[in-house]
């Protein structure tokens, strides 16, 4: 990625969610006010050794490649891509505080790696396969199938701090679909019917 040594915001999008359904439980708290999100910054080089860490067979490495020189590779979303990675090498990092206090149990970097590892080797090889037409890794279709297969037991093995992020976030939809139940009386019967149609289908 053209970064050079600006960083990244890595937070993870489950993170994210977390924070943005505690602040629709308390809507008054947050009006009028520009939330910004972010966990940990990390630029090109310290992600790739990250990943470097938790995959020893592969490597990753930062390639140093500018904004110009990116722009000259054979890709059809390469213009967009180079103003989008221009944009985000002029952001500032924002402050952490209210993400943390908002979702105290967010994930680092390292423990998103580790929760996901299986589907981001499936992304890698599908990348080699599809992108780059090598066969370096094995079968796409193969390890995907298998992957599918895991699910069911990676979501009976997961660690206890997953699942009591999970169940926060459960609790946080049912008081959210209450709290929309519950505005709904300001409504007509036959709007409070269809609020209620739509909670009780979303609790299923």
């Amino acid at each position: 990625l053209p970064m050079g040594e600006v960083s990244l915001n890595c937070g993870s999008v489950y993170d994210f969610g977390c924070c943005i359904g505690k602040i629709a439980l308390e809507p008054t708290s947050y009006l009028f006010r520009t939330i910004k999100l972010a966990t940990s910054y990390l630029n090109v080089s310290e992600i790739a050794a990250k990943l470097d860490d938790h995959f020893p067979t592969m490597t990753f490495y930062d390639p140093k490649i500018t904004l110009d020189d990116y722009r000259t590779l054979k890709l059809s979303e390469k213009n967009e891509l180079t103003s989008m990675f221009g944009h985000y090498q002029t952001l500032p990092q924002w402050d952490r505080t209210t993400t943390y206090a908002l979702y105290p149990t967010w994930r680092s970097f390292e423990q998103w790696i580790a929760d996901s590892a299986k589907d981001l080797l499936c992304v890698l090889r599908f990348v080699n396969e599809k992108v780059f037409n090598t066969d370096t890794f094995d079968s796409t279709e193969a390890l995907c199938t298998s992957r599918r297969r895991d699910l069911e037991s990676d979501k009976r093995n997961q660690g206890a701090r997953h699942e009591q992020s999970r169940g926060e976030s459960d609790t946080m939809y049912s008081q959210l679909l209450y709290r929309i139940k519950q505005l709904s009386l300001r409504g007509s019967a036959a709007e409070r019917d269809e609020i209620d149609s739509a909670a009780g289908t979303a609790m299923k």
